[in-house]
């Protein structure tokens, strides 16, 4: 799993591969934006989103 976060001014731009779990810890957190241009979510800096790496078979 990939988690790329650039920092935007005041926010972090966040994108990872889909995840309906990571989707929702984000629209959890205060501030949130989906930004539709670059299909990252923007979060304020400061927030802190805890995330699993997924279980790898074999």
């Amino acid at each position: 799993m990939t988690v790329n976060v650039p920092k935007h001014e005041n926010e972090l731009a966040v994108s990872f591969d889909y995840s309906q779990e990571r989707i929702a810890k984000v629209k959890s957190r205060k501030g949130h934006k989906w930004n539709l241009n670059d299909k990252t979510w923007n979060i304020p800096i400061g927030v802190t989103i805890y995330m699993k790496s997924p279980k790898s078979s074999g």
